[in-house]
């Protein structure tokens, strides 16, 4: 089995205007980081984030 381990970079857009709890919660609310980039950027823009949201969120597989 693979363990996996999920990297998040962002802009100041997202981590000063949405709480680190609610930005865990979304990291393991989905396997697909495409989709939780999304969902991200919308948290951002609704906890009023300005213009410079910027989100990538990468897994890192460990196959041994």
């Amino acid at each position: 089995m693979a363990s996996t381990d999920r990297l998040l970079l962002c802009s100041g857009g997202l981590s000063s205007a949405v709480p680190g709890e609610l930005i865990q919660d979304t990291l393991r609310s989905s396997n697909d980081p495409e989709e939780v980039a999304d969902r991200l950027i919308t948290l951002a823009t609704d906890h009023g984030g300005p213009d410079n949201i910027t989100v990538i969120v990468i897994d890192v597989r460990n196959t041994r």
